[in-house]
């Protein structure tokens, strides 16, 4: 029909008293500036150990398989290269001796040490000894499932 709605002229009226060259009404903000990329990356993981981290060799490894040589037959074989070791001596003993030796250049890693019933002497012990002399009865919550007469084992495997 050619005629403006009244929202029609009321822009028209604004659009046509606006300078072409005006600055704009409104400027979206400028996004912050995106860092660059990082360009450097992380070393691989090695599937070897430290040397100075112990770990105790699993099966399929080949210290795993210098232990169970030694501890089978190689003993047996010849008891002399084996000196502080028997028969009867652990899989941990093993794996030290090897270790120590740096038998087939440095194999076997330091074995992670066994757990033991904390020693006089060691900090471990210390700990234990408080905890079942001054810890139970001052702080009872801090011992859930001891008892003041449960072993120092117990004590030392929620320490």
């Amino acid at each position: 029909n050619g005629t403006l709605s009244p929202l029609g002229k009321l822009y028209g009226s604004f659009a046509s008293t606006r300078p072409m060259d005006a600055a704009p009404l409104w400027v979206p903000p400028t996004p912050a500036p995106t860092p660059p990329p990082t360009t450097t990356t992380p070393p691989p993981i090695s599937p070897i150990a430290r040397p100075d981290v112990c770990r105790t060799a699993i099966s399929g490894e080949a210290c795993y398989n210098e232990v169970l040589w030694a501890m089978r037959n190689g003993i047996g074989i010849n008891p002399s290269w084996y000196p502080g070791l028997t028969a009867d001596s652990s899989f941990y003993d093993f794996q030290r001796f090897l270790h120590v030796k740096g038998h087939k250049e440095g194999v076997c890693p330091a074995p992670c040490p066994t757990c033991h019933t904390a020693r006089e002497g060691e900090a471990c012990y210390g700990y234990v000894a408080n905890a079942m002399q001054r810890g139970i009865h001052e702080t009872p919550w801090r011992f859930q499932g001891l008892q003041p007469t449960s072993s120092m084992e117990d004590f030392q495997r929620l320490l």
